[in-house]
This record gives C-alpha cells, structure tokens and sequence, in this order.
C-alpha cells in the first residue's frame, strides 16, 4: 500500500507531468463557459468524465483543478488556479476579482490569446525535432562510416585528432547536437533563427493583455507591473513610454510597434486603437506556421553540419594519408 507520503509524491509527479495540458484545458474550459455561460467546473466536470476513459492521468489531474475550484469558488479563481496556471495569470485574476469583473468573460478572452500564442509556439517546437532527428540519422550513418578507417589509422597515418573523432564520433556528434538542440529548445529568444517568430508572438501577448485590461476598466499603474513582471523588464515602470521603450530595447516590440502602441494608451478612446493592434498582432501570428518551414529548413541546415563537419575532418586526413602511400 502507498502511505500518504507516497501519494503527495505521486501527486506532485502527476501535477508536474501534466502540466502542460492541464493549463490548456483550463483556457479551454473558461473559453467554453464563457461562450456557453455555464461555470468553469461544470466544463472540467465533463472533460474529467470524457478523458478518464482514453486518458487517465490527465483526467485525475484535472480532478484536483476541478476540486480547487469546488473549493474556493467561482468568485475565488484566483486562488482556485493557484499552483495550475502560471503566476502572472493568477496575479491578472486576482486583480479581475477585486475590481468585481466577470473572471470567466475575463479569462475567456485572456484564454483566446495566450492559447493561440502557445500554439503557435508548440508549432515551433514540434517542428524543430525534425532537424534534430535528422542529424541524429544522418551521425549514425556517417559515424559507422568514420569508424572503419580507424581500424586502418596506422596505415593512412591518420592524426590524433581524426582517430579521436573516428573512434567517439557518434559521442562526439550527439553531445554537440544534443547541446544545441538545449539551446534552442530553452533559450528560443536567444537564437537568431528563432528570435523573430518568438518577437511575434511575445508581442501578440503583450498588445493582448493590455488590450484586455484596459477594456476592463484597469489604469496603466495596474497594467504596467504585470507587464513587467512577465517579461523581467526590471523596475517598473511610471510612465507608458518608459513601458514601451523598455519593451521595445528587449525586442518585443518593433520600434514602429512601440509608436503605434504609444498612441493608442495615449488616444482618448485607446480601446479603438488597441482593438486595432490586437487584430494586427493576432493576423500576424496566424502567419507564424507559414514562416515556421522556412525556419525549420535553415535549422536543419544548421544541426546537419555537426555530424557533416566531422565526417569531413576525418575525410580530409584519409584523403591526405591516402595520398602519402601513392607518393
């Protein structure tokens, strides 16, 4: 039997695990009851009874959400989805709750954004391990290659350097690919092929949220620290350019994104005007699939020149010893 020491663990293995997906299916759910007016709980209930059958795990976490929100309340998400959704949206909620707007149309309408540009990313990513499995396929051939000329090493008088990559190149070949591929997967901001599209998509979060607030009656004071806080800008800023310009320094926004920002927090009515950039800014993203190919052709490019690159090192020392015996 496991003891309750051992079902906190699985818990917090389960919670862990799922994370991901339960995350999407709250947006989902708060997407639903806001279209169906119906609370949130009700949508989870059903999802649990659906998926308990086909996908259990997931249905058992889904049954801890469904009972946090049982617990706290409807007028409580904020603390119901503590622990499921991440810091920055239960802060959004918190702030929801105490104005006293509707968290289901609020997080309905925040769920339609942060859906999409999650996505949109998981679109990136599902398509940049097929670079990475590519040069995987292509270091296993090359390297089984490699190493039947180390066998000959004495006679071709390869260099220690080709013997040591002929003897280690499948090692050699996945430690680099598999570093690289870390570099990509967790700093995406950092790499230049990927940096434009996640631009695009930080972007689409930010003109959203804030578009979301404002349309919610929320003043920039209690707009500007959630802004900060989720994309590390640091201090918070007092005034909306001081908001824009550090914003537009990360990268998050264009300087001409930043301007037509700008104008729209400064606009009488900034809700036209924000109605206007959220649109832009969602069209765009929708587009990020048709750039995802492009991005995905140069990264294959770029991991197939690990295992090629060593391959060739080898190549060119047998070509060279080669040479030496004819002479």
């Amino acid at each position: 039997m496991i003891g309750s020491k051992g079902k906190g663990l699985l818990t917090r293995m389960r919670k862990r695990f799922y994370a991901g997906d339960v995350e999407r299916t709250i947006y989902r759910a708060e997407e639903t009851a806001m279209r169906a007016g119906v609370g949130a709980n009700r949508i989870l209930e059903q999802y649990i009874r659906f998926l308990r059958a086909s996908q259990p795990g997931l249905a058992d976490a889904l049954r801890e959400v469904h009972e946090s929100l049982n617990r706290c309340g409807l007028g409580n998400k904020a603390a119901a989805y503590r622990g499921f959704l991440p810091q920055e949206v239960t802060s959004l909620l918190r702030l929801a709750e105490t104005k006293g707007l509707d968290t289901t149309k609020f997080l309905g309408e925040f769920a339609l954004v942060r859906t999409l540009v999650e996505k949109q990313k998981r679109t990136v990513r599902a398509g940049l391990t097929v670079p990475v499995l590519m040069a995987c396929l292509i270091a296993g051939i090359l390297g089984a290659i490699a190493g039947r000329f180390k066998a000959h090493a004495a006679t071709l008088h390869l260099g220690s350097v080709s013997v040591f990559i002929a003897s280690h190149f499948h090692l050699i070949a996945y430690l680099l690919i598999g570093g690289m591929a870390f570099v990509f997967f967790r700093f995406p901001h950092r790499v230049p092929l990927l940096k434009r599209i996640y631009r695009v998509l930080d972007s689409v979060l930010v003109v959203g949220v804030i578009n979301i607030m404002y349309r919610a009656g929320f003043s920039f004071t209690e707009i500007a620290p959630l802004v900060a806080n989720q994309f590390n800008l640091g201090a918070v800023p007092s005034k909306a350019q001081a908001l824009i310009d550090a914003l537009v320094r990360r990268g998050i926004l264009t300087p001409l994104e930043g301007a037509d920002l700008l104008v729209a927090l400064e606009y009488t009515k900034p809700e036209e005007l924000l109605n206007i950039l959220r649109d832009r800014k969602l069209e765009e993203a929708a587009r990020i699939s048709e750039q995802t190919g492009e991005v995905v052709k140069n990264v294959a490019i770029l991991f197939s020149v690990i295992p090629i690159g060593l391959f060739l090192i080898v190549m060119f020392s047998v070509m060279m010893g080669a040479m030496s015996l004819i002479q």
